[in-house]
């Protein structure tokens, strides 16, 4: 288990996660932000949608879009 320390952000275009001064590409739901700092940070259970919390969005169905609607 990481002992890293993140913070979930409201940035321009959604949601993010800062780890120190770094800052992560930006999510759609803050929802997704939590589920990537928590992959980023080694959180046990993060990448399990059997133990993610009720409701949370499993990593492997995360898309990103890009501006032609593109997954």
């Amino acid at each position: 288990m990481s002992n890293e320390r993140y913070e979930i952000i409201k940035v321009d275009g959604g949601w993010a996660y800062k780890i120190g001064d770094a800052v992560s590409a930006s999510y759609p739901s803050e929802q997704s932000a939590l589920i990537h700092a928590d992959l980023a940070v080694g959180t046990p259970g993060a990448s399990s949608s059997e133990e993610a919390a009720p409701g949370a969005i499993p990593p492997e169905k995360l898309t990103t879009e890009t501006d032609d609607g593109a997954a």
